[in-house]
């Protein structure tokens, strides 16, 4: 439901309306719910009204910024392939939304329904330092640009929680997507080398909403 309307904006209050019950309506469905969402009841009747009121926030969100923004694709697969030792490695990943800003810039959007927490510049950070719990977004948006391999280039993320505020990363060039490789490299060498014995995390914390949290206990 987090992805984008259309690539043309509504121009009124009452075409939003009709098409963010339409795009609801779809959303449903894809996922297999056979539900006429002017019918539900209960908590489903609250979830399709938080729903409908983040999917207006992405509306108006896009209509402030539709000088500036074509929407190249939406949902696109990309994929690349990696030397890892002797081997290739294809790496596959989705990208919610590609835009073309100011017939200069490609920006990856991507949708979130959580907060959003990114490294800064004062956090005086390597690339190989995001290889870790906390820089997970980051490693996202650089594995983003990565795949993409289009330039310039810059990645932002739609926190959908907070009034659809949009969190960018810092400047992203060949050279930092250069060392970003680097060390995939290294982190895909060690997961792939069947010598390197897996080790449990010993904080139990990190894992709790993991399917295999179970294993910890």
């Amino acid at each position: 439901v987090g992805k984008p309307l259309c690539s043309t904006l509504p121009a009124s209050l009452h075409d939003v309306e009709n098409m963010v019950s339409e795009a609801l309506q779809q959303a449903y469905h894809k996922q297999g719910l056979q539900w006429d969402i002017t019918q539900l009841e209960g908590t489903n009747a609250l979830d399709r009204d938080v729903l409908k009121k983040l999917l207006r926030q992405v509306i108006q969100k896009e209509r402030e910024n539709a000088e500036q923004v074509v929407i190249q694709a939406q949902e696109l697969k990309v994929e690349k392939n990696i030397k890892i030792g002797g081997r290739n490695v294809l790496l596959t990943g989705a990208i919610d939304r590609l835009d073309w800003i100011n017939n200069d810039i490609n920006r990856v959007i991507d949708y979130k329904m959580g907060a959003v927490t990114l490294y800064s510049a004062k956090d005086k950070v390597t690339v190989l330092d995001i290889f870790c719990d906390k820089g997970k977004f980051d490693i996202q948006g650089y594995m983003s640009a990565y795949l993409l391999e289009r330039y310039p280039v810059e990645v932002a993320f739609y926190d959908l929680t907070h009034h659809v505020r949009t969190i960018s990363m810092p400047e992203i060039t060949p050279h930092i997507l250069s060392q970003f490789e680097t060390a995939l490299q290294a982190i895909l060498s060690e997961i792939l080398d069947e010598s390197t014995p897996f080790i449990q995390k010993s904080n139990k914390d990190t894992t709790v909403m993991s399917a295999y949290a179970s294993l910890l206990s």
